[in-house]
């Protein structure tokens, strides 16, 4: 087993309750899996901490935006199909008005 440093850190009683949260979320997808709040906690940073360092970037965005993105693609296989005999399936919600 590796050997770990104990660290103490204060945490908001809200983040305590998403962490326990987490950590319930998690032992129900795998059910007999009982995991400890320190063991969600180095889960959750572990999982941070290998975005970060890969450089990726988490952004929260509107519903708003990511039709924008939507129509925009959509709009650009109308416009350019990648071949001629393949359909481009438009959801309903993003056809254009006429």
């Amino acid at each position: 087993m590796t050997m770990t440093e104990q660290t103490a850190i204060r945490l908001s009683e809200e983040l305590i309750e998403r962490i326990d949260r987490f950590r319930k979320d998690k032992e129900k997808e795998n059910p007999g899996l009982e995991i400890s709040r320190s063991e969600a906690i180095r889960m959750l940073l572990t999982k941070e901490l290998d975005f970060q360092e890969k450089g990726y970037v988490l952004e929260v965005i509107g519903t708003e935006k990511v039709l924008e993105d939507l129509q925009r693609r959509v709009d650009e296989l109308n416009r350019t199909p990648e071949s001629p005999n393949e359909p481009v399936i438009v959801p309903p919600n993003l056809k254009k008005q006429q």
